[in-house]
């Protein structure tokens, strides 16, 4: 499992990058593993390292108006904690 401690200093991470997300605890999920299925031969024989664990934030933004939108930031992580990638969708 993920630790409190990387766990602590992802959400920092986030919290820099996506102010608006401040505060905000995320979902974990353990990644499922998939097998080595085809990966390295469409990348010249490439070790592509697939993450252990997704970090999910989830988020409302006030629009003017009256209305608001979700923000969501998935955060995927290899089994250190290490961050992979990160991107956000609204």
């Amino acid at each position: 499992m993920l630790s409190t401690t990387a766990q602590d200093h992802i959400n920092q991470t986030i919290w820099r990058q996506y102010p608006e997300f401040q505060g905000v605890k995320p979902s974990v999920r353990a990644a499922t593993q998939s097998g080595s299925s085809g990966a390295a031969g469409k990348f010249g024989g490439l070790k592509l390292q697939e993450p252990a664990f997704t970090l999910t934030y989830q988020s409302k933004v006030s629009l003017p108006g009256g209305k608001s939108l979700s923000r969501w930031v998935r955060v995927s992580l290899n089994a250190q904690g290490e961050i992979l990638k990160i991107s956000s969708s609204k």
